[in-house]
């Protein structure tokens, strides 16, 4: 059973956040972006003692779980029913200051790109506060719990960048051999090929130039304009370890547990885990939580439940202890039939959940 008085608390900073959003809705512009940078990061560092207060109260009887690496939670196509099944309580961590502040690096068409990303994500936001501010709270997890600074993480994302190759040193090193695809190849490692996705539209079975070239029609990367294929697949990858690295040191900071859907998000952070540490419990169990509630995402067919309210979807995962039962599934991917016993057994929960949201038919009297 959820603490009413603490939600009660964050529900007060999402009222006060959705002030905030509406202002910022109608007075932005591209060309005062750094004056609303400073807004949101005061808003933020002003409430961050109470967030933490709310947090850490949370933490001592149950489990967070926040929703990230996502530009929007889109709420018309039902990502929001498997994010409440993961977790008894829910953050979206909101990207909005991570937007603005990649728009106003003023990289030509790019920040354009990103300065729509933002509108979008402002109005995302909105969306979410005014519906569901009681079960789904909007708050900037990695902008107030980020354990690393900017120049720690690119020296760690460059080092973990440089590992995925054979024969190259360092990053300029890597520029130095590496222009096209046919030298990426050259160098990379084979052991990552399939351990690594660029985009959400490959599989295992591609080869390392099909997954860029799948990469370079993506619109994000052509507003890009890299000057080549070795520039572009740097900061395609080296965008995701950075996101990586982060998120792992945030999430263990934090104690919360990471929602990861996209699917290059999360086969990069599979991929890098083991770099920190092969044998502490705490990771172990970040790397489990994260594949079970990635699997989640996956295997949930969102059609079969957007007509259900969500207040009613929330209560009624409460009350049959559906969060419960997918946390005690167990999962090695590694061990053959595992994913398949998985989907099977979270099929059945899924299924008990929604016969008991589906109203009986009334019986027929003749």
């Amino acid at each position: 059973m959820k603490n009413k008085y603490i939600v009660s608390l964050i529900v007060e900073v999402q009222l006060e956040y959705l002030t905030v959003l509406k202002n910022i809705r109608e007075i932005i512009t591209k060309d005062n972006i750094y004056l609303l940078m400073d807004e949101l990061k005061h808003f933020w560092i002003k409430r961050e003692n109470k967030i933490e207060f709310i947090i850490e109260s949370i933490l001592d009887k149950s489990n967070i779980t926040y929703l990230t690496t996502a530009t929007v939670l889109d709420l018309s196509d039902g990502d929001q029913y498997p994010f409440l099944l993961c977790g008894e309580y829910h953050i979206f961590d909101d990207p909005l200051f991570s937007h603005l502040e990649t728009a106003n690096q003023k990289l030509d068409k790019y920040s354009d790109f990103i300065y729509e990303k933002a509108i979008l994500s402002i109005n995302d936001n909105i969306e979410i506060i005014e519906k569901y501010s009681a079960i789904l709270w909007v708050i900037p997890i990695r902008l107030l719990y980020s354990q690393i600074n900017q120049q720690q993480l690119k020296e760690n994302m460059e080092n973990i960048f440089v590992s995925m190759f054979d024969g190259i040193g360092d990053i300029s090193e890597y520029f130095s051999k590496c222009e096209s695809i046919e030298d990426i190849e050259k160098y990379f490692k084979t052991s990552f090929v399939n351990a690594i996705h660029l985009t959400s539209r490959e599989n295992n079975s591609m080869t390392l130039s099909e997954k860029i070239n799948l990469v370079k029609q993506e619109k994000s990367v052509q507003k890009l304009g890299a000057p080549n294929d070795a520039v572009m697949f740097f900061i395609t990858l080296g965008g995701l370890i950075g996101q990586a690295i982060d998120i792992i040191y945030t999430s263990v900071a934090s104690r919360l547990i990471p929602y990861i859907r996209y699917d290059p998000s999360y086969y990069t952070i599979m991929s890098i885990i083991g770099n920190f540490s092969k044998t502490d419990k705490e990771f172990s169990d970040l790397e489990n939580k994260i594949t079970k509630y990635h699997l989640v995402s996956y295997f949930f067919e969102n059609d079969d439940f957007m007509n259900f309210d969500l207040f009613l979807f929330s209560d009624t995962i409460e009350k049959l202890g559906i969060r419960q039962k997918i946390d005690t599934l167990m999962i090695d991917i590694n061990q053959q039939g595992s994913l398949k016993k998985y989907h099977t057994e979270l099929n059945e929960i899924l299924n008990t959940l929604k016969d008991e949201l589906t109203p009986p038919i009334p019986k027929r009297i003749d």
